[in-house]
């Protein structure tokens, strides 16, 4: 499956943990349904993928090349599975997480930028062939995003969302420092504030998907 087989459009929520990604993507599906759409998430989306989310998530502390390999493992399946397929039949597919995350968590949250060649490589030839995601980036303050965090695995919080303060603020740091390096049309950054409902930020992710897909209307 490359790029010039692909008829579904491929948007990506992104954003930090306590971020909202995965309340949008149900107010999304409510609005969208199931027919046009596929809805997924990393790491997961495969029975493999869900098997190494609970390894990466609930496991014990790994050192981050370990956590990176096993993210992009994920995500090949993920790809060539689900993701590949269904864009492939016409469908577009909605993602909680896709290749922005291991570069915010594992590269510059982890303090790890010598990671950034294995990154690079691991990109190239597992991900840039095959889809070109649309990001739809959820920016909140670190301090306020954590106040938001429940588990969402088995109702534990995750590994990540254990990490101190300290580390969500250089993932946040590492999502702006990554979309910094992209074109405009490949992204849209939606900044949560405390003043917006889940209705109003769900209404702002529904219009950017609405833009993308080429639709006016919610059907």
């Amino acid at each position: 499956m490359y790029l010039d087989t692909q008829k579904g459009k491929f948007i990506v929520l992104e954003g930090g943990d306590g971020a909202g990604k995965s309340t949008c993507m149900q107010y999304v599906r409510e609005v969208f349904g199931e027919e046009r759409f596929v809805y997924t998430r990393e790491p997961g989306g495969t029975a493999l993928g869900t098997s190494i989310r609970q390894i990466l998530l609930m496991g014990e502390a790994m050192d981050p090349v370990t956590e990176m390999l096993l993210f992009f493992a994920s995500r090949v399946e993920h790809i060539a599975r689900i993701i590949g397929p269904a864009l492939q039949e016409g469908k577009h597919v909605l993602c909680d997480r896709f290749v922005l995350s291991s570069y915010a968590y594992q590269i510059v949250g982890r303090q790890r930028d010598e990671l950034t060649g294995l990154y690079n490589d691991l990109y190239n030839h597992t991900v840039l062939p095959f889809v070109t995601p649309y990001y739809i980036y959820l920016d909140v303050e670190p301090e306020t995003a954590l106040k938001r965090v429940v588990g969402e695995d088995g109702g534990k919080k995750t590994r990540f969302d254990n990490e101190a303060y300290a580390f969500h603020a250089r993932v946040r740091e590492g999502y702006h420092a990554c979309l910094a390096t992209m074109p405009n049309d490949m992204y849209t950054t939606i900044t949560r504030t405390g003043r917006l409902s889940y209705e109003e930020v769900g209404e702002m992710v529904i219009r950017v998907i609405q833009k993308v897909i080429g639709s006016d209307t919610h059907t």
